[in-house]
């Protein structure tokens, strides 16, 4: 005699399940080959424009600034859409001295910077992006200044006061 087998409510709820999920991840592979991959960065290259010039750390990044530096002047800056250097409206050449908004390119430490330090910095210009401008720079690398001034960091908005002298 042979007997059937019938499945417990349990079992034949795991059996459920895992053909339901087997379907889910099933019909989910297509999906995963239709994936566009993520591109790119495209300051992982090199950039088309090297520029190394001393500075001061105006503003570090937070909530509402961005790391800021106020560098000297540039006088072989590159117009990055002519290729030619930069002649300003009264005739002098290249990048006057300013303050430059100078995000960091992905995966520079910029931890140790502090507001007021003196710095020599890099930064590079990557053109042909899909920007309003057409480029983008970001700072490649910094050193302090041996003797120039050394800031402090600023205290995070919540901090608290540290207690004592």
């Amino acid at each position: 005699m042979h007997r059937r087998h019938r499945p417990t409510r349990s079992r034949l709820a795991g059996v459920i399940l895992c053909a339901a999920l087997s379907g889910v991840l099933l019909g989910a592979l297509p999906a995963c080959g239709n994936a566009e991959p993520e591109a790119p960065s495209p300051f992982a290259a090199e950039p088309e424009y090297t520029y190394t010039v001393r500075g001061t750390v105006v503003t570090l990044p937070g909530p509402t600034s961005d790391l800021s530096v106020h560098h000297e002047p540039i006088p072989d800056f590159v117009d990055p859409r002519t290729g030619e250097v930069f002649v300003n409206p009264d005739d002098t050449l290249g990048m006057k001295a300013m303050v430059m908004p100078m995000p960091p390119r992905p995966g520079l430490d910029i931890s140790t910077l502090n507001v007021g330090d003196e710095v020599m910095i890099t930064f590079g210009v990557w053109t042909g992006l899909d920007t309003p401008a057409g480029f983008a720079h970001r700072m490649t690398g910094y050193e302090r200044i041996e003797g120039g001034a050394q800031g402090e960091r600023a205290p995070e908005p919540d901090a608290e006061p540290a207690d004592g002298p």
